[in-house]
């Protein structure tokens, strides 16, 4: 059983180098150097993907670590109070993960704007309750946070690449 542990676990670590290795390609590429938006939610599969980031950024010289990588959470405002303070936690741990090792990482965490919260559509404007048919919720406060974020920070670069860990 010891033999089978230690080849997936060997199989897993040269996986997760291949993903570093490709994504150190690409932050490196010379076809365009746009800075790079991570979606980050503090959850499993959003960590994995500043994990990998964090692990290739760090394996490259400083002089080469030119390209901006914005790690972008969003606060809905109707999050539950755990969920929020695990975000912050995490977001407080990338931050200063990022400072002391010199990455040129942002982390920031947009909000939707007060005519568009949540309660302001639902209640103050009568949009029906969000379902799989009608996700207005989604786009609201969480896209175009992110897309205004994009345009207010990075817009001068001309585009941005997006990260999202996705299951």
């Amino acid at each position: 059983m010891n033999a089978v542990n230690d080849l997936m676990q060997g199989d897993i670590y040269i996986l997760w180098n291949d993903i570093v290795e490709a994504i150190k390609r690409e932050y490196l590429s010379d076809q365009q150097s746009y800075p790079w938006i991570l979606g980050f939610s503090g959850g499993k599969d959003s960590t994995v993907v500043a994990h990998a980031v964090f692990d290739a950024l760090l394996s490259l010289p400083p002089a080469k670590r030119t390209r901006e990588v914005h790690v972008v959470s969003n606060d809905t405002l109707v999050e539950s109070p755990l969920v929020v303070a695990h975000l912050i936690r995490s977001q407080e741990a990338l931050r200063n993960a990022a400072k002391s090792w010199g990455l040129p990482v942002t982390v920031a965490t947009t909000q939707p704007p007060i005519d568009k919260t949540f309660w302001t559509l639902l209640i103050g404007k009568g949009y029906p309750s969000p379902n799989q048919t009608m996700r207005w919720c989604t786009d609201r406060l969480k896209i175009g946070p992110t897309s205004q974020y994009i345009l207010d920070k990075v817009c001068t670069q001309g585009a941005a690449i997006i990260l999202l860990g996705v299951r």
